[in-house]
């Protein structure tokens, strides 16, 4: 039984279930079963092939792209770099004082054909950016940065080691951590072991189509990818791409295959009925519920024990009715130790 709700609620998640525009359909049915290395590359037979949504880099028709793409509800651009706000333009193009940029730099692999060239266009890669700061990061790997030089809020560039090995570098804000490790996680399914890495990549990826990322990278990706679980905005990005160019990121769809390829389940057959899709057991945390629903706050990501809150506002007990929560979106909030994190939900 339900009990100890307190206003909202706040919840995490372990696995989202699959959108209706992709699911088991969409991915290789070679999927099940495998594990590691075995999973990535029957992974990339179902992400690798696309279709580019241009035959070159054309700034109107990718600004076109971002009105579906990254469109917020008011009609503002989604900015996943900086907090200024810019609105699209009645009359089409890019708003003034944005531009395009990547998580994974299409210089990163030199000019080597056609794998530079799809991985600029590839739109899972590829968002709109104030500027001034894509011009800050650029080249710049994701890391957690310890001595920061600019920090507008949303990212922060600066100092960054690894093992000794000093280097500039931008970390993102908690609430899109997440976002990044998917993406690097897709480039890594989709173009691993096609091309050699240059400059700062190093600091992220190793020769060979498995397992792409080195080990330090793994980690860091794993944590930000289950510290900032999948949100509703990704999800509908991922819808709008796999309408555009036909694939789609594989760890927004079944956020668990991060483990089953680089994390604790490396060894453990993955499986769409467990830790996300469809036919996750119930009692867990998932992406969308109807009034009727009960929305669990369990996740095979969180440790038992955390404390959850939604707006603010504690939630004492385990579960909380939809109903309670209302038709719409709502942020849920979670701690336990040094450990946080956060993720959105839908009551339809």
């Amino acid at each position: 039984m339900c009990r100890g709700i307190a206003l909202l609620v706040m919840f995490v998640i372990a696995a989202l279930p699959v959108r209706s525009d992709g699911g088991e359909a969409y991915y290789p049915g070679s999927l099940v079963g495998l594990s590691g290395e075995e999973l990535m590359a029957a992974l990339r037979v179902a992400v690798r092939n696309h279709e580019s949504v241009m035959p070159q880099f054309d700034e109107n028709v990718i600004w076109s792209v971002f009105n579906e793409t990254d469109r917020r509800g008011d009609g503002t651009v989604w900015d996943m770099f900086s907090p200024d706000i810019a609105s699209f333009p009645l009359d089409g193009g890019a708003p003034a004082g944005m531009e395009c940029c990547h998580v994974v730099y299409p210089e990163w692999i030199g000019d080597k054909m056609p794998y530079s060239m799809d991985m600029s266009l590839d739109l899972h890669n590829v968002f709109p950016c104030r500027d001034v700061v894509a011009e800050d990061k650029r080249g710049l790997v994701p890391w957690k940065v310890d001595n920061a030089t600019f920090d507008n809020g949303i990212i922060t560039i600066g100092g960054a080691n690894i093992d000794g090995t000093v280097f500039r570098a931008y970390e993102p804000c908690d609430e899109y951590k997440g976002d990044i490790a998917r993406v690097l996680m897709y480039v890594a399914a989709c173009y691993g072991g096609e091309q050699v890495w240059y400059g700062q990549s190093w600091n992220l990826f190793l020769e060979g189509a498995y397992p792409v990322f080195n080990r330090r990278a793994a980690e860091l990706l794993l944590s930000w990818h289950q510290s900032d679980p999948v949100s509703l905005k990704e999800q509908e990005r991922n819808d709008v791409v796999y309408r555009k160019q036909g694939n789609r990121n594989p760890f927004v769809d079944y956020p668990r295959l991060a483990d089953h390829i680089w994390g604790e389940a490396i060894d453990v057959p993955f499986s769409y009925n467990t830790g996300g899709g469809d036919g996750e057991i119930a009692g867990y945390l998932r992406s969308t519920y109807v009034l009727e629903d009960t929305v669990w706050l369990r996740s095979n990501y969180v440790p038992s024990g955390a404390v959850w809150s939604v707006n603010g506002s504690a939630v004492a007990g385990d579960c909380i009715p939809a109903s309670t929560l209302g038709i719409g979106s709502h942020e849920l909030r979670f701690s336990i130790g040094e450990m946080k994190g956060k993720v959105t939900i839908e009551v339809r």
